[in-house]
This record gives structure tokens, sequence and C-alpha cells, in this order.
């Protein structure tokens, strides 16, 4: 994605359309993501599990800690801001139609 676009993203004002197609994406991508590297659950189905001692998890931690937003509402709401932002930043760099335009990206060809 390209400095202008990305610029573009991080200036959108995140919807609740748009928050709620990234909590979907989200859910199924780590389904697939789990099902390729976890064991499935005892009903075959992808295992939810969230590994959290690791740099993904960490991130969030200092970001929360960065913001005092342990202990402070405007902080934490501040914070989320952050995730909303990056929540659009993922979803456009992935093709993720969720501003009312429906974006299907082909397959990539074996």
């Amino acid at each position: 994605m390209s400095m202008e676009c990305e610029e573009k993203v991080m200036e959108i004002l995140p919807t609740t359309v748009m928050l709620e197609a990234y909590s979907a994406w989200l859910h199924f991508e780590r389904q697939c993501l789990n099902a390729s590297f976890l064991p499935p659950t005892q009903h075959g189905r992808p295992s939810m599990a969230v590994p959290t001692d690791n740099d993904g998890a960490n991130f969030h931690d200092r970001a929360i800690e960065a913001h005092g937003a342990l202990n402070d509402p405007e902080a934490q709401r501040q914070a989320g801001l952050e995730a909303q932002r990056r929540a659009a930043l993922v979803l456009s760099m992935v093709g993720c139609g969720w501003n009312g335009k429906r974006v299907f990206v082909p397959l990539p060809e074996e």
C-alpha cells in the first residue's frame, strides 16, 4: 500500500459497518490460521486458542501501557481509536470491502 493510500485510510473515521466487518474478518481469519497449525478441537473444529506469550500480544500490552489505559477511561478510548484505525488499514490492505463496496481478490493461480 502506498504512503498516500495509507494516509487516506488513516484519515477515515471508522464506522460501525467497518468495525463489524473487521470483527467478522478477524474471527474467520483466526479460524483459517489456527486450522493451518493447531490441532482441531475434540469436535473437529479449528481451535480458537489465542497464543499470548508473543510479540503480537505484547504489542497490545505496550500500547495500553503507553496510554496509561489501565486506569484512565480517556486513555482507554484513545487506545481504542488507534485500534480502529489499524482495523481500517488491515481491511484495506487485504482487499476486504467495508465502505459499501465489495472487493474480491482473485485467488492465486496454482
